[in-house]
């Protein structure tokens, strides 16, 4: 997990129940929720990836827990786009994902690989931008998430 990431978890209840050791699949994402339902539940969870979105969105509705955005509602986020959370997004399942699709990193990867080849000295980090999906752009950016 990024620096940031972790950071700006750490501020929010919900870093609590994953340090305790919660795996975050099916089953630990529902216990997690009964541990907070006492608390008037969780307002937001984040999934890593959009597999591990799509486990969070499965084991909500087991919960009967409602998504979306609207007050009382679970708003549920992903990272690293992929076909399932493509699909949630326009279901209205998952509110948003990211740009972080594996195939555009391994691109670069191999840019990177093939100038390091030519003599070209590589940089000491590369970073590509990253971009939120949600309803408004997934048009725009669908097709690079369907590995």
């Amino acid at each position: 997990m990024g620096r940031q990431r972790e950071m700006g978890l750490r501020d929010c209840e919900l870093w609590a129940g994953l340090i305790d050791g919660y795996p975050l699949g099916s089953l630990g994402i529902g216990q997690l929720f009964a541990r907070f339902a006492p608390q008037r539940g969780l307002d937001v969870v984040i999934g890593w990836a959009d597999n591990q979105t799509a486990a969070i969105v499965r084991a909500a509705e087991a919960a009967h827990i409602p998504l979306g955005t609207e007050k009382g509602k679970l708003i549920v986020l992903g990272m690293n786009c992929n076909r399932d959370g493509i699909q949630a997004i326009k279901d209205g399942r998952e509110y948003s994902t990211a740009t972080q699709p594996p195939v555009r990193m391994g691109e670069k990867a191999a840019d990177v690989v093939a100038d390091y080849f030519d003599g070209k000295m590589p940089p000491k980090q590369v970073l590509l931008d990253v971009e939120a999906i949600d309803k408004s752009n997934i048009d725009k950016f669908a097709a690079g998430c369907t590995y």
